[in-house]
This record gives structure tokens, sequence and C-alpha cells, in this order.
């Protein structure tokens, strides 16, 4: 059986699951933000038989094949909050996640201590550039002259792009504000000292010929060329115009691009890795970012890759011996 955990608003773990039905392949799904009245955990160490029962249905933790850990959402005991509700989310979510402990780290896909090891930028560049890929120069500052020095020395093509979170929640959810990769203008060199309050990050602009979507399962690779044009060249955030207007052709990963990635997410214990490349004028490969869980969901949709089917191999599967 496969377990996933995930919330309600998960499209991607909607289309999964309308997947693994067609396939009459079992599988339970949790919503964390939805679990009160209907999550149920039982333990007892003497007999060392964890379970759950979920909508009356009950789960033995030896009948999981694999865990799939998506986007779950915290826990709430009431819509009204109080300190005891408070308290009793924490204990039931502290209970849940110990139970799923006692499922080896192998079964995961990934792992949760493993997504949050793999998703800081910074330590993700640096990884890169360590197992042999090509990066784009990159510095992250607090110090506006430093900026300024960075900008001047790559004739003011750079790029800045945000280190955790590309949107902003606010009180109004239409006013909520998507941040995308943004080009550094000239023309607002006051900006500069902003950077002062906020650690930022800048990078050389790369002149892109494509963008490359490379979503790894185990040992199986799906990588996508998409193509969107503005101003005449590639776009620089591919997300920009809800990508209605990208275009997908298949994608080879050069051997020695392939094998340090490779290096690259086994260094991480990652199963799963959603993987941004870019390829420049003279055909190098430059990487980008690492999304340890990321969407993938809408590239089987556009008919260019079956990363589902993957998933499903692995999570019902013995996981991929080691290299």
């Amino acid at each position: 059986m496969i377990l996933f955990i995930t919330s309600r608003s998960d499209s991607t773990a909607d289309y999964f699951g309308d997947f693994l039905r067609a396939k009459k392949a079992p599988f339970i799904r949790i919503d964390t933000d939805n679990i009160v009245n209907r999550l149920k955990l039982e333990w007892q160490p003497i007999k060392n038989t964890p379970y759950f029962t979920y909508d009356e249905v009950k789960v033995n933790l030896s009948d999981i094949t694999g865990i799939w850990f998506r986007r779950p959402k915290t826990v709430k005991f009431s819509s009204k909050p109080s300190a005891e509700a408070t308290h009793a989310a924490l204990e039931f979510t502290t209970a849940f996640e110990a139970i799923l402990e006692l499922l080896p780290e192998t079964q995961w896909i990934n792992h949760p201590a493993l997504n949050v090891k793999a998703s800081h930028k910074i330590e993700q560049l640096a990884r890169a550039k360590a197992h042999g890929l090509l990066i784009p120069e990159s510095i992250v500052t607090q110090t506006p002259s430093i900026a300024y020095k960075f900008f001047a020395k790559h004739s003011g093509q750079i790029i800045t792009k945000p280190l955790a979170s590309g949107y902003i929640n606010r009180k109004n959810p239409s006013e909520d504000t998507l941040i995308y990769t943004n080009k550094v203008s000239a023309k607002r060199e006051s900006d500069f000292r902003l950077v002062a309050q906020c650690p930022t990050l800048f990078q050389k602009e790369i002149t892109k010929t494509a963008d490359v979507r490379i979503t790894v399962v185990d040992n199986q690779v799906h990588a996508v060329f998409l193509y969107a044009n503005e101003n005449k060249k590639q776009r620089l955030d591919i997300r920009r115009n809800e990508m209605i207007d990208v275009r997908y052709a298949p994608a080879q990963l050069p051997a020695a691009v392939s094998k340090n990635l490779f290096r690259m997410l086994r260094s991480y214990r990652l199963r799963f890795a959603a993987v941004d490349m870019c390829i420049d004028k003279a055909g190098f490969w430059h990487f980008l970012e690492i999304n340890p869980n990321g969407q993938w969901a809408w590239l089987d949709i556009a008919g260019s890759t079956n990363i589902a089917e993957s998933l499903y191999q692995a999570l019902t599967n013995s996981p991929p011996a080691s290299p």
C-alpha cells in the first residue's frame, strides 16, 4: 500500500491519486489539514505493531510499501484557536510523526528531514559547484557597495531572486504577490541601499537558449526543454505568464552533467528531486536550483513525461541499489 501525506489543496496529489485509481493500486491519502476525528493512532511497545485507522480503515505500518511526503499543512483542532487546541494539535502531530518515523528512510520519497537539508539555495549552489556542475556567478550580501560592485563587474547584467519563498501572503488574497527572478535595472541604482535590510541573492545573468526541468525519481530521469520567447530571446523567468505560452521538448542530459547531478542528489540521499537548469548560447548547462518536493504533474498533463509511473514504481518496488 502507498501512503501519501499531503493537504486538501494539493492538485499534484489529486493527479497522482487519479493515476493510482486507474491502476487499481491501493493507497491512502491523508490530508493533514483534515485529519481530526478521521485519523486515530495506536502504538504499544511490547507488541511493537504500530498502526493507525483512517476513516475506519486499519493500516499496519508493515502494509506500507512506500510513503510519499508531499506538502502537508499544519494540523488544527479548531477554527477558533485556543491554547488547549494548539497544544492538542502539537501532540497529535508529534505522535503521528513519531509513528511514521518507524518506517525506514529508504521507504520515503523523500524523508522530510532530507527535504529540509536539500532546500537551501546557498548550500545547493556550493554543493553543485563542488560536484562539478556549472553555476552562475553568485553572491549573497547585505552590503550595498558589494552589490553595486557585482553589478558593475558584470556590466549591469545581473539578476536577483528570493532565497526562500517566491510568494507573499497578504490579508487580502487578491493582493498576494508572486516574486519572480528579476533583472537588476540600472535605472534603479538607488535601490541598492535596500540590500542592507535583508540578505539578497544576486547572480550573473545567463543568456539562455533554453530552460531545462529535470525530474529524477530514483534512477529514472525525465528531462524536458522549456521554451518561451520574450523580446526575441528566452524569457528570464519561465514561470511568467502562467506558463501558458511555454513549449516543451524532450531533453537528453550530457553524460558529464548527468553523472555530476546524480552524485549531487545522492549526496543528499534524495529519491525524488525537481531540478532547474538552463543552457547558454555556447551550449553549456548551468545548475540553478533543486526543489526536493517540486511540482511535476503539469509535465505529465502536457504529455512530456510519465513521472507518475516512475513514482508508482518507486513507491511499490524495493529501493534501487546504491551505485
